[in-house]
Order: structure tokens, then C-alpha cells, then sequence
């Protein structure tokens, strides 16, 4: 298990490269050895495309790329409503 965001995106408007080059943009990945598998950095690719893409992202991005793991999209269930929308409610 992992907690995850569903993006959906227009891919034309929004290449899926260039939603890659904002996921690391703005993500800091950390050392699954220090912070556990649950908030491990993970892509979770529909299609060999993406996956090839995702990976070809990571190694782009050097050593920020390097504790983020690709992992095949599997079923997606929404958080507790209480976990939606989180920063606004502070």
C-alpha cells in the first residue's frame, strides 16, 4: 500500500513528459529506508509508454530520479474524506 494522487491529465494539452518534468519539479523524493514504503516515491505507469518515459525521466533527472521507482497503475480507492482537501482545512 501507498498513499497516491490520481492526476488526470488532457495529453493535449499536457504532454506526459511535461508532467513529469513538474512531478520532479516539485517532488523531493526520499530513501524509502528512511521514511518506509508507504510514502516511498513512486510513478505508476498505465502503458509501456509511460513506463519507458517515466524511466527515461528518472535517469534525466539524475540523482533526484534515483530512490523514485516505476511501478505498474493498479487499482485506484479514494481517501477518507477527512484526508480530502487537507491543507485547506488548517
Amino acid at each position: 500500500d501507498a498513499e497516491t494522487i490520481r492526476i488526470r491529465f488532457d495529453d493535449e494539452k499536457l504532454s506526459y513528459a511535461d508532467l513529469l518534468d513538474m512531478f520532479f519539479s516539485f517532488h523531493t523524493p526520499e530513501n524509502p529506508a528512511w521514511c518506509g514504503t508507504q510514502y516511498r516515491s513512486a510513478i505508476f505507469a498505465f502503458s509501456q509508454e509511460q513506463r519507458d518515459l517515466a524511466e527515461q525521466s528518472i535517469k534525466a533527472w539524475g540523482a533526484l530520479g534515483r530512490f523514485v521507482a516505476v511501478e505498474d497503475a493498479s487499482d485506484f480507492y479514494r481517501a477518507e474524506e477527512y484526508h480530502q482537501k487537507y491543507l485547506q482545512k488548517w
